[in-house]
């Protein structure tokens, strides 16, 4: 009796498009759990909205912001472009000049920023010195004007960011929440497609391999993976080219990529790791061990 236990590893084209599959679904999965579960959540512990309503009003007060009739909150610079600002755009940059003035007055307590400013104005040539302040000159060029007051703005809101304590608490409360809703929501969303649906897989294939016909047997023998080398894999992907690829702009999940595309068996990081390697299901089949292959092998002779 001859054994012809072979395996056939998965097509290129076909791996990536599991790959592209299992990602969408954990966009789709971390929307709605972040959405709909973990920021209602977590909302009332970080006391977002509270926060939120707080942080809106010293955006107003600072004179750099403006709300819309919708509510919504855009630095003033975005008024005239997007709004309908009837005294024309040289009152219009006019009355940001005099804002990013008045935000100086009110928040620069030791006037740094705003003998900054002034200094500005006289390197500009755009303004002339009476009665103690800069004045705008006649006839000046209005893009000249534009481009500096765009630039002062632009230093304005960098210096409100720093300056307002009880701005720059509740943004790291912000930063805080929106990390924690977000870590927790994709933790979630790779659990599910990455462990949970394989787990109820006949051959802990993902929604993506599935589809795509691509089963994971042991690279050692071409069996059935262990739960061992099924975990290991998870975590790989969970933590490697998962969250860690968030921290380090993807460069994890590019390596595993370019792997799985020049390496002769098509491995990728976590199948490299984990000792496995994906194979293609149309034209392989995958016993749980040598035992029930030789079964399957003497059925077929007799």
């Amino acid at each position: 009796m001859q054994l012809n236990h072979e395996i056939v590893k998965a097509p290129l084209f076909r791996r990536i498009g599991a790959a592209l599959t299992d990602i969408f679904l954990v966009l789709i999965v971390f929307l709605a759990f972040n959405s709909y579960v973990f920021t209602p959540l977590f909302a009332n512990s970080f006391s977002y909205y509270e926060n939120l309503e707080v942080y809106e009003e010293i955006m107003l007060e600072s004179n750099l912001y403006y709300q819309d009739d919708n509510g919504n909150i855009y630095e003033l610079i975005q008024e005239f472009p997007n709004g309908d600002f009837k005294q024309g755009e040289l009152a219009f940059y006019k009355k940001v000049d005099n804002n990013i003035e008045f935000f100086y007055i009110k928040y620069d307590g030791k006037g740094v920023e705003l003998d900054n400013y002034y200094q500005q104005q006289k390197n500009s040539n755009l303004y002339n010195f009476e009665n103690g302040k800069y004045v705008l000159k006649d006839n000046i060029n209005i893009e000249d004007y534009k481009t500096f007051i765009s630039n002062e703005f632009d230093k304005a809101v960098s210096s409100f960011t720093k300056i307002d304590d009880k701005y720059v608490e509740i943004a790291r409360s912000f930063i805080i929440f929106q990390v924690t809703t977000i870590l927790l929501a994709l933790s979630v969303s790779f659990i599910i497609v990455y462990l949970i649906v394989p787990l109820l897989m006949k051959n802990n294939e993902t929604v993506g391999q599935k589809l795509l016909s691509i089963g994971v047997v042991s690279l050692k023998d071409g069996f059935a993976i262990k739960k061992s080398q099924f975990l290991i894999r998870f975590l790989i992907i969970f933590l490697i080219e998962g969250l860690l690829s968030i921290l380090l702009f993807s460069i994890p999940l590019i390596v595993s990529f370019s792997m799985m595309i020049f390496n002769k068996n098509a491995l990728s990081l976590h199948d490299y790791l984990s000792a496995t390697i994906c194979v293609d299901k149309k034209h392989t089949l995958i016993y749980k061990n040598f035992d029930e292959f030789i079964k399957h092998e003497q059925i077929l002779l007799k």
